[in-house]
């Protein structure tokens, strides 16, 4: 048995100068989330999933988690209204066409367990999203230990981007300094 740790890219917003999750990769990358849980699940069941939920991989994660019927532990680093304004709603590419802010509801509803790791407004001065990736990964070794399982890391980072503070790629730095199993299913996809 395992616990899912997730972390990955938002989906670019718009006028990113080097595109890294472009909207047409959606449908990509849930497939590729999709059937990578399969062959998880082949292996082994999966106790939980653990992600936070901005647009872009950790949403596409918990659809796929929600079709595959495993239960969704959800990290948010701030209050609700400012979480949806500065991950979820933040302006995109015209070509994105995915309705993230009813994925986040359905994911709300779904979880099983929601933390607000800080009820504090967002403040870009604040490691709030640092604070909340450790939030996650405290919480996927407690539930872990609690069923004598293991914890695994799936991740949609590019490792080559700059590592900051509380983003995708520091929190894989995170990961791979405390050991844990890291599977990577690398942004680089093509549509």
């Amino acid at each position: 048995m395992s616990v899912l740790l997730f972390t990955g890219h938002r989906l670019d917003w718009l006028g990113r100068a080097t595109p890294r999750f472009p909207p047409e990769l959606v449908p990509v990358v849930l497939e590729r989330l999709s059937s990578t849980l399969d062959d998880l699940q082949a292996t082994e069941p999966i106790r939980a999933g653990v992600c936070s939920l901005a647009a872009g991989s950790d949403l596409l994660f918990a659809q796929a988690c929600m079709s595959k019927g495993i239960p969704l532990h959800v990290f948010l680093p701030f209050r609700l209204p400012d979480f949806i304004a500065e991950s979820v709603s933040y302006l995109k590419s015209d070509a994105d066409r995915t309705p993230w802010e009813s994925l986040l509801h359905a994911a709300l509803a779904y979880a099983a367990q929601v933390c607000f790791t800080s009820e504090a407004y967002y403040n870009p001065a604040d490691d709030q999203f640092e604070q909340c990736n450790h939030a996650m990964l405290d919480h996927a070794r407690l539930v872990a230990a609690a069923d004598h399982a293991l914890v695994q890391a799936l991740v949609f980072v590019q490792e080559d981007q700059a590592s900051l503070p509380g983003g995708s790629t520091q929190f894989l730095d995170l990961l791979h300094q405390e050991h844990i199993p890291v599977l990577n299913l690398s942004p680089t996809l093509t549509a």
